[in-house]
């Protein structure tokens, strides 16, 4: 798998987790509350800042696990030649052509997803709707975008293109 596939599988799942716990914790709140009582803006801004430091650490720890899968491998092929691996003949964090091409191709539909989602709180603002469903609406849209373009990667990278 390459390093290209392992990032868009981190984004998938992370980008899946975390907006459910922010999602069900504040919609649960507007069962029982008016959504102008409700604070969210703190949740949301924890929720974002999460979500990025948990997708660098599962990118470092990735990464990490990477070297040691490719360290014991060498080392069970060849008893020493562990010793001698450096990042650049890992080649963790090499792109070839193939993953630049999945990588546009994944941000492009993700990106086409995000402008036609930005319709729904754009659409919002302009009824004089409650900041909390504009805001809401719009973080949705970001969750919605990035998981559509990890899954296209992922799918291309399993399918082929």
């Amino acid at each position: 798998m390459s390093w290209e596939e392992k990032s868009a599988w981190i984004q998938g799942v992370l980008g899946t987790l975390v907006p459910v716990v922010y999602f069900v914790n504040i919609l649960g709140q507007a069962r029982n509350t008016a959504v102008a009582k409700i604070a969210y803006q703190q949740p949301l801004l924890i929720t974002i800042g999460v979500m990025i430091g948990l997708f660098v650490a599962g990118y470092i720890v990735a990464y990490i696990a990477t070297y040691i899968a490719t360290y014991v491998r060498a080392e069970a092929a060849s008893p020493g030649a562990g010793d001698k691996l450096d990042a650049d003949k890992l080649h963790i964090d090499k792109t070839d052509e193939r993953d630049k091409k999945i990588n546009q191709f994944g941000e492009y539909v993700g990106l086409t997803v995000l402008s036609v989602c930005m319709l729904v709180p754009f659409g919002l603002a302009m009824m004089d709707r409650e900041t909390f469903w504009i805001a809401n609406t719009m973080f949705a849209a970001g969750v919605v975008s990035g998981l559509v373009s990890a899954v296209v990667k992922i799918v291309t990278y399993r399918r082929g293109r």
